[in-house]
C-alpha cells in the first residue's frame, strides 16, 4: 500500500488537536486519459489511463444504450441526506470561470453531464433524486451486505444503475458497539466485497473517500488510515476514486457541521460560486458532477459513437431476434462485415439489446470477413 502523501497540518485542524493532515494541493478532473496507473493523493480524482477506460466500457457496455447514464446511490448518512445530488435534478450549473479553467472543466461540461444524468430514468426515477435501498443512516460498510439477498443486491437489481457511487467508512472509523475501537479492518473486508459484487452485477463501482471527523481524535486517525484503504481497494480494482477528503481539508472548519462528522452546507448546496464552495455538501456534489462528466465523456460517449447504426457503422442484427442473455433465450455472438472488411460482432445484452463486442481478430484471412445473419 502506498503512503498517503500528506503536507503540512492546517491551522484548523491544530487548532482542533486533530491529527488531520491536508494533502497537497489539488488537481482537477482529467480531460483526457491519462497514461499512468497511480492512484496519487494530491488528485480530486483517479487517473484514467487506456486500460482503465476499456475496462470500465467492457462493464457498461452490456447495459442498454439508455441506462448508461445512471448511477445508484450507496453509503450512509452522508449519503442519504438530501444535501447531496437530490439538488443536481434541477439546479443549472453555474461555476466560477477561474475555478472551471483551474479544474479542467467547463461549466458547459458539466451542465451536459447533470442533464445527461438527469434525462435516464432510473426505476421510476432519476438517479440524483432515487431513494436508495442501500444507503442509511449510522451504517457501517458491512450492513449493506446483510441478508440475502443483501441491500446492495438489492439496490442495484432494482435501480439497474450503470455505475454506483459508494462511500462508507464514517462510521466504521469508531465503532461503538460490541466494543469501542478501530474499525479500518472491517472496513476492509466489507468494501473488498461491496465493489466484487457492484463488478460482478456488471456495475462500475466509484468509491469515495470519507471526510475528517473533527469530533473524535481517535475516530479521525482511523479515518486517515480508512482513506488510505479506500484508495488501495480503488486502485487494486482499477474503478474510479472521488477524493472527497482532499477537497473538504482545505475548507473552514474542514468542510464539517457542528457535529463534526457531517458536512456542512450552503443555503443552496449544489452551488458552485466560490462562497458556496467553502461547505461541504457542495464540495461532494460538485466532485460528484466532475465524475459523472468523466463517465460520460471518456465511458459511455465512445460506446454510442461506436454503437450499432451509428454514422460509419454496421447495421446491428435484426433487433426482433435478439433475446435476453440469461436462460434458455441466449443467443450466440453475431458478426458481420463493416465497409473496411473488418468483422464487427455483436451480441445480445441483458435487456434484450444488440450491442457491439471488441473482436480479438477483426481482419482474418482474404474472405474471412462474412456476414452471418442466421442465429443459434
Amino acid at each position: 500500500m502506498r503512503p498517503l502523501l500528506l503536507a503540512r497540518c492546517t491551522s484548523l485542524a491544530a487548532l482542533l488537536g486533530l491529527a488531520a493532515c491536508a494533502p497537497i494541493a489539488s488537481t482537477g478532473p482529467d480531460d483526457g486519459i491519462d497514461d499512468s496507473l497511480t492512484y496519487p493523493a494530491d488528485q480530486a480524482h483517479s487517473p484514467l489511463t487506456k486500460d482503465v477506460v476499456e475496462r470500465l466500457q467492457q462493464i457498461v457496455v452490456a447495459r442498454a444504450p439508455e441506462r448508461r447514464r445512471t448511477f445508484a446511490k450507496i453509503g450512509d448518512s452522508i449519503t442519504v441526506s438530501p444535501s447531496f445530488a437530490m439538488c443536481l435534478a434541477a439546479s443549472t450549473v453555474h461555476v466560477d470561470a477561474a475555478r472551471a479553467v483551474a479544474e479542467g472543466t467547463t461549466e458547459a461540461q458539466l451542465e451536459a453531464a447533470r442533464l445527461a444524468f438527469k434525462d435516464s430514468t432510473l426505476a421510476g426515477d432519476d438517479s440524483y433524486r432515487r431513494k436508495s435501498l442501500s444507503a442509511t443512516t449510522g451504517w457501517m460498510a458491512n450492513d449493506a451486505l446483510k441478508g440475502s439477498p443483501n441491500a446492495l443486491e438489492k439496490e442495484l437489481d432494482a435501480s439497474g444503475a450503470a455505475f454506483a457511487v459508494i462511500m462508507y467508512g464514517t462510521n466504521d472509523s469508531w465503532t461503538n458497539a460490541p466494543s469501542p475501537g478501530d474499525g479500518s479492518s472491517n472496513l476492509r473486508s466489507s468494501l473488498n466485497k461491496i465493489v466484487a459484487t457492484t463488478l460482478a452485477k456488471g456495475v462500475v463501482p466509484i468509491l469515495s473517500t470519507i471526510p475528517a471527523r473533527a469530533d473524535n481524535q481517535k475516530a479521525n486517525e482511523v479515518a486517515v488510515k480508512i482513506n488510505a484503504i479506500i484508495r488501495e481497494i480503488a486502485e487494486q480494482n482499477r474503478v474510479p476514486l472521488m477524493d472527497l477528503w482532499l477537497r473538504m481539508s482545505k475548507l473552514p472548519k474542514l468542510g464539517l457541521g457542528p457535529d463534526g462528522i457531517h458536512p456542512n452546507s450552503a443555503a443552496d448546496s449544489c452551488g458552485f460560486s466560490s462562497t458556496q464552495l467553502a461547505f461541504g455538501y457542495n464540495q461532494r456534489n460538485l466532485l460528484l458532477l466532475e465524475e459523472l462528466d468523466r463517465m460520460k465523456r471518456l465511458i459511455v460517449d465512445p460506446l454510442d459513437k461506436n454503437a450499432p447504426n451509428a454514422p460509419n457503422a454496421p447495421s446491428a442484427p435484426n433487433a426482433i431476434d435478439c433475446a435476453p442473455l440469461s436462460g434458455s433465450g441466449a443467443r450466440v455472438p453475431v458478426a458481420q462485415c463493416d465497409q473496411d472488411n473488418d468483422r464487427v460482432t455483436y451480441q445480445c445484452d441483458r435487456d434484450g439489446k444488440w450491442v457491439k463486442l471488441p473482436d480479438e481478430n477483426p481482419r482474418g484471412p482474404a474472405g474471412d470477413c462474412t456476414a452471418i445473419n442466421s442465429h443459434a
